[in-house]
């Protein structure tokens, strides 16, 4: 008699859910929300597995960005995490250490630019940042596939605001790029003097170029076969098999292979026939017949003497 205890699944703590929503306050919770955004078909491209969701919350919350904002605002490009230039904007917004800005577009041709104006709180003087369509020529930006060519003046804004922010406020973006910049970034090298997968040359998205498949393998049974060997075998192979099918009288097809003629021959196998029952020998015949005893001619004296 075997007696089975039952184990209770273990009760998970509740979350907390303050004005802001889910209070996340141990990696468990944290975890557990990141496999609830997974499932709910929220998780961002890149971002797929509940592992890669944890990440970006916690870059986040390094940042000042609560959850959902982080997922959708944080991106990896190049296997480096960056932040979009909106978001970019507001952090530093927040902050309370923006004391001016301003964005404006000017010129026209290749003299077109963005120029953004900000200071710092604490600071005397504003700093003026530029990016033209020359410097963009300049980068082999302009014109490319993509927003370069679609939104040639936001694409300025924002390579002339990141540079900015950047500068000026690299303690609020925790050194993090904009996506935008990375988006352009050329693709780095590995110690081995290989270029390694770098982001598309029009930014869709976070995901990254899929690894190169490796060859396949060639199959053991056709390794070092050409085509014309594989032919002439499967040719004589069926010739022998058609051989053996006819002296059995079965019927063959040009339409059928070698297997097929094969499994014909094995379902008609050949039925053994019992030898023929041989006559009886012939007794051997002597006088008054077979079974006569022998004739002894002469009187007995003749042998008595």
């Amino acid at each position: 008699m075997t007696t089975e205890i039952a184990v209770a699944a273990p009760i998970k703590a509740p979350v907390r859910f303050g004005d802001m929503g889910m209070e996340l306050t141990t990696l468990d919770e944290a975890y557990r929300f990141a496999q609830y955004v997974v499932a709910a078909g929220f998780a961002p491209r890149g971002l797929e597995k509940a592992e890669s969701v944890l990440i970006a919350i916690q870059m986040g919350r390094e940042l000042g960005l609560p959850p959902m904002a982080a997922l959708q605002n944080i991106a990896i490009i190049n296997g480096r995490p960056g932040v979009y230039g909106d978001a970019a904007l507001a952090l530093v917004r927040g902050s309370g250490l923006l004391v001016f800005y301003s964005q404006v577009w000017e010129g026209s041709g290749d003299s077109r630019l963005a120029k953004v104006t900000a200071r710092r709180k604490g600071d005397t003087s504003d700093t003026v940042q530029t990016f033209s369509v020359q410097d963009a020529k300049k980068a082999n930006l302009w014109g490319k596939q993509g927003p370069w060519s679609q939104y040639p003046d936001r694409m300025l804004l924002f390579r002339a605001r990141g540079f900015i922010l950047r500068d000026m406020f690299s303690d609020v973006l925790k050194g993090f790029k904009t996506t935008e910049e990375l988006a352009d970034t050329p693709p780095e090298k590995n110690i081995t003097g290989e270029a390694t997968a770098g982001a598309p040359s029009s930014y869709t998205g976070t995901e990254r170029p899929a690894p190169a498949m490796p060859p396949a393998a060639v199959p053991p049974q056709t390794a070092g076969q050409s085509a014309e060997q594989k032919n002439a075998k499967n040719t004589a192979r069926r010739r022998a098999v058609v051989a053996v099918a006819e002296t059995r009288g079965l019927t063959v097809t040009p339409e059928m292979n070698a297997d097929a003629i094969e499994a014909l021959i094995a379902a008609n196998p050949v039925k053994a026939t019992p030898p023929e029952s041989a006559e009886p020998a012939e007794a051997p015949k002597t006088e008054g017949g077979p079974l006569a005893a022998p004739v002894v001619k002469g009187a007995a004296s003749d042998f008595l003497g």
